[in-house]
């Protein structure tokens, strides 16, 4: 997605009430919130309430994860993963979104970097680790709004001959449209 911060308070409105924001609440502290006053950072957790449990990894991979009792009161993570500064739910919980935000492009003239959302989804339903139901249809819903609310361009911007793959948003689209391109590599 392209969009600039000028967008994102469009894109939180699109969480709606039952996706949580997983924020941090002290040194290997999280909590989760649906005040959407917290500014975001570049990884955001997003916890689909509706999924079900967060999961407590154990500070020993020998010991069975356990279940974060009160996400909303906050809990500490004994096990942290490799970037401290977002919490740690595992290789990937069917119930967690992540939103990856580059509102900044990363050349000078650039209109924004490119931001992303991503989701495990049901890659570990072979192993018996499936996504809800309920998670799934949300996440369709979420891709909806953003098609329903952006238009699709091609990466790096409209004086590109590459297929629209991306969606910007109204503000981003601006820029782009007055010929502020993306800088982001080409796949």
């Amino acid at each position: 997605m392209y969009l600039l911060q000028k967008d994102v308070p469009t894109l939180i409105e699109l969480l709606g009430e039952d996706i949580a924001l997983i924020v941090s609440d002290g040194e290997r502290r999280w909590r989760a919130t649906l005040d959407r006053s917290h500014s975001l950072d570049r990884r955001n957790a997003l916890w689909h309430v509706a999924s079900g449990p967060l999961p407590l990894l154990r500070n020993s991979r020998d010991l069975p994860a356990s279940e974060v009792t009160n996400p909303w009161a906050g809990w500490t993570e004994e096990r942290t993963g490799a970037d401290a500064t977002t919490p740690y739910f595992g290789p990937g919980h069917p119930g967690v979104f992540w939103l990856n935000l580059s509102v900044r492009g990363r050349e000078p003239g650039s209109a924004c970097g490119l931001s992303s959302f991503e989701w495990i989804g049901n890659r570990y339903s072979m192993i018996g680790s499936p996504a809800p139901a309920v998670t799934l249809k949300r996440w369709e819903r979420l891709r909806r709004q953003i098609a329903k609310i952006s238009r699709r361009v091609p990466r790096g911007g409209q004086g590109v001959s590459a297929p629209a793959e991306i969606w910007a948003f109204s503000a981003a689209y601006a820029q782009l449209e007055i010929g502020r391109a993306d800088f982001n590599p080409h796949p």
